[in-house]
């Protein structure tokens, strides 16, 4: 019996089974729906639009852009921010007056060192190393403006003590001249300018040597320019150099009594007058 060739068939079923599992055959699948973001992720977002919007406000403010009514709600919307960048800045200028101070005060050193006997060289050394010790100490990332003033303002004091006892009272005979005498007597005490330091020696200011007394009022000066450079910081939180309006008065200066209800005013408590009116 002749055999049957299935060969023609095994091809066909198999043309089949292709064209089943072909791609371009099966059905295409539906596109993923573009997922909603999170809550965290929404919340996060609306944040950094937030702080986008206030740094723009905060540089702005500070560039004097808002006037009268403006200007006080935007203080008073804006505060907390604003303190904190009053925060940053006083501390970065009282930092930059400290390292200032420490150069200046090195300097002092090495001029002072050519001015007196070898015997006493080693014990002013210690005396300027120490003072540099203290304000470097203040200097760390925490410290506040108000904290590296504080430990200036003490080194100072701890300094111009350690000096009249390292460099004592000259043994020189007074002047002849009266005049003489009492102006060397005002510089003397112009350049101690600290009553502790007086009351810490128990020695006559005037007695003091040249050395001394030109060492003492050049640290006074440098304590000044100190302070002067500490204190520079804008203060874009207060309220005391917004300029009143020549219009709507009364709304001003509602908003000037909100404002000083709730967060007070540094100008109010010096008796000093916040308000500058264009009109003057």
């Amino acid at each position: 019996m002749p055999s049957i060739n299935t060969a023609p068939a095994a091809r066909i079923h198999s043309h089949h089974e292709h064209v089943l599992k072909s791609p371009a055959a099966q059905k295409p699948e539906k596109p993923e729906a573009p997922s909603r973001p999170s809550a965290a992720a929404a919340t996060e977002t609306r944040e950094t639009t937030d702080k986008t919007r206030a740094k723009g406000v905060l540089s702005l403010l500070g560039e004097g852009h808002f006037k009268g009514v403006a200007a006080v709600r935007l203080r008073m919307n804006f505060h907390a921010e604003l303190e904190q960048k009053d925060a940053i800045a006083q501390t970065e200028s009282a930092r930059t007056a400290a390292t200032q101070l420490r150069t200046d005060m090195t300097a002092i050193l090495e001029k002072t060192s050519g001015e007196i006997g070898e015997d006493s060289i080693g014990a002013l050394e210690e005396v300027f190393n120490r003072f540099d010790k203290m304000i470097g100490d203040s200097l760390t990332d925490e410290a506040a403006a108000s904290d590296i003033r504080a430990t200036a303002a003490d080194a100072i004091t701890t300094l111009k003590e350690e000096l009249v006892s390292v460099l004592g009272e000259s043994d020189a005979p007074a002047p002849s001249d009266p005049s003489a005498n009492e102006e060397s007597q005002d510089a003397s005490a112009g350049a101690l300018g600290n009553p502790e330091v007086a009351d810490a020696t128990t020695g006559n200011p005037a007695a003091y040597s040249p050395l001394l007394s030109g060492l003492l009022t050049e640290i006074d000066k440098l304590t000044t320019a100190f302070e002067n450079t500490a204190s520079t910081a804008t203060q874009l939180s207060g309220i005391e150099d917004i300029i009143a309006p020549s219009g709507n008065g009364v709304a001003f200066e509602k908003f000037m009594q909100q404002y000083r209800a709730q967060f007070g005013s540094a100008a109010d408590q010096n008796g000093q007058q916040p308000l500058v009116d264009d009109h003057a």
